[in-house]
């Protein structure tokens, strides 16, 4: 599921950026940012297809991304989601026939080596830390105990209910 969502973001931005790109570049450009020339690019943006539905676009890749960051850590989400740099640029050059330069190819090799590096599980170098079982198992004992408010054994010294982290 995380994977489908993965790419379902990235696929939607996408879409999104190129049929922006693709409707807003018919236009006029964007010359004053006076009130009347504000007017005239709204009044552009919503009567081009192609940015209307783009916007779609951006609207299904930012649920998805909603639902993505509730399985996944926010670590993981947005690195992978960089993934729409890599499809942008090469949706940029075969399908708007963009002329892209050879420094900006190896960016995004780089993109996407980066992308590969963040998203893959590191093997970890530290031993695995103990389960929620044992977590609790100590929570137990320290409920067993009852000897105080403040997690106290009979002689009065704290009770490690969690384990200390070991470190390499």
């Amino acid at each position: 599921m995380k994977w489908g969502l993965m790419l379902l973001t990235v696929f939607a931005s996408s879409c999104g950026d190129v049929l922006c790109a693709s409707g807003m570049s018919e236009g006029v450009e964007i010359h004053q940012l006076s009130p009347s020339g504000i007017l005239r690019v709204i009044r552009y943006i919503v009567s081009r297809r192609r940015v209307i539905f783009g916007g779609l676009c951006y609207a299904g890749a930012f649920f998805s991304l909603l639902a993505l960051l509730s399985v996944v850590p926010l670590s993981v989400a947005v690195p992978a989601t960089a993934l729409s740099f890599v499809i942008d640029t090469l949706a940029a050059r075969f399908i708007l026939h963009e002329s892209v330069h050879w420094r900006r190819w190896i960016g995004v090799i780089c993109v996407f080596a980066g992308i590969v590096l963040a998203v893959n599980p590191a093997p970890s170098t530290r031993p695995s830390s103990p389960g929620i079982a044992s977590v609790k198992a100590n929570k137990d004992k320290s409920r067993h105990n009852q000897s105080g408010a403040h997690g106290l054994d009979q002689k009065g010294a704290a009770i490690e209910v969690l384990p200390k982290p070991r470190w390499p």
